[in-house]
């Protein structure tokens, strides 16, 4: 990909990492059930918010996404902002969209091992560049 045709944001993201044919499956909404939102928040199977937590995220199409950048995580972690919308700094994406802790619109890796089951969970290497 030539470097004036990569996707560029104020975060430092540079380039895209799945293949962005329209027809391609990693580049549209995708719906999970319960049960896949389940394994996907296993981590959290024991946690009170749990169920509003896969409910949440099997209510509607979900948009998965993966970023490429130096220190990806913590830069994609301060653009989503704090998880209770509440507490999240101005012009983040929870604050500006999410509505509770349970449904504060987004989701975020925060750290390698787990970004890389996360990643797992919705592309095939296949998928990705």
């Amino acid at each position: 990909m030539a470097e004036d045709s990569k996707a560029k944001s104020s975060p430092g993201f540079t380039k895209p990492v799945s293949k962005s044919s329209p027809s391609n499956p990693c580049a549209s909404p995708k719906k999970k059930p319960a049960a896949s939102a389940g394994g996907f928040y296993a981590v959290h199977k024991e946690r009170p918010f749990f169920p509003e937590l896969t409910g949440f995220m099997s209510s509607g199409k979900i948009f998965a996404l993966v970023l490429e950048a130096e220190g990806a995580i913590l830069k994609w972690r301060d653009t989503m902002g704090a998880t209770d919308p509440k507490k999240a700094a101005a012009g983040t994406i929870r604050r500006d969209l999410g509505t509770s802790i349970g449904n504060n619109c987004t989701h975020g890796s925060d750290a390698p091992d787990t970004a890389a089951f996360e990643i797992g969970y919705f592309f095939s290497g296949l998928d990705l560049i």
